[in-house]
């Protein structure tokens, strides 16, 4: 069964993360095919937020590099540390052994990686993805980043500018994720101005609300209507 994820986000698994000669483009790319096997290309140029003919160009790359191929049963990703997938399409697995010793040798690579190093990963990743791509993938990358940053940074006021910085951009894709996936399209570019223009302190009181209402099943329109209230009063 094929699996639709258009408006969903694609997280990047460590072991793509770790990929030293991959390019933020090619690291999405082959998170979308590890997730669906069957990912359409419409769905890689809505994610990725760039031409038919650039995403040819990232998929002979991939091929070229030895890290992706098209099969009789869809897209195979043949990242080190990956989940077993098919090797061929006669069936052959790489073992369960093999895979964990995989998984923990590329985690090794990811937790030596510099702080430096993390934050212009994220840099590029982020500057790829704000020229059009899917704002919730673009929301879960950040929020790695600022986890993973603020485990390894040293306290000091550099790391309180990185975090204080990385949170304000956390939770103002965390509302524009929302309101992108519940809000009618035509509302959309209003929102934008309103959550762009947002205090620090308003952008989380509006992530507290938004987590409280998904935990809650609270319905999208009426969580709308109050925060649009609550921006105009504030």
């Amino acid at each position: 069964m094929k699996t639709k994820i258009e408006n969903e986000a694609i997280t990047i698994p460590v072991s793509i993360m770790a990929l030293v000669d991959a390019t933020s483009s090619e690291k999405m790319l082959l998170a979308l095919y590890a997730r669906d096997p069957h990912a359409r290309n419409h769905q890689a140029l809505k994610v990725l937020g760039v031409s038919l003919s650039g995403l040819k160009k990232i998929k002979n790359r991939l091929i070229d590099k030895g890290w992706w191929r098209m099969t009789a049963n869809g897209h195979q990703v043949s990242v080190p540390g990956m989940d077993p997938v098919p090797a061929d399409e006669e069936g052959h697995f790489v073992t369960k052994s093999e895979a964990i010793q995989n998984e923990h040798k590329v985690a090794s690579i990811a937790r030596v990686q510099s702080p430096v190093e993390i934050l212009r990963d994220y840099e590029s990743c982020y500057y790829e993805m704000s020229k059009g791509g899917n704002i919730t993938t673009i929301y879960r990358l950040t929020e790695n980043a600022l986890r993973t940053l603020d485990s390894v940074l040293p306290e000091g006021p550099t790391k309180d500018a990185i975090i204080a910085d990385l949170t304000v951009r956390r939770d103002a894709f965390q509302a524009l994720s929302y309101v992108s996936l519940n809000a009618p399209a035509k509302e959309f570019k209003k929102w934008d101005q309103m959550i762009g223009t947002a205090s620090p302190e308003k952008l989380a009181l509006m992530c507290v609300h938004i987590q409280g209402a998904q935990l809650a099943g609270a319905k999208p329109v009426h969580l709308l209507a109050a925060l649009n209230k609550d921006s105009k009063e504030v």
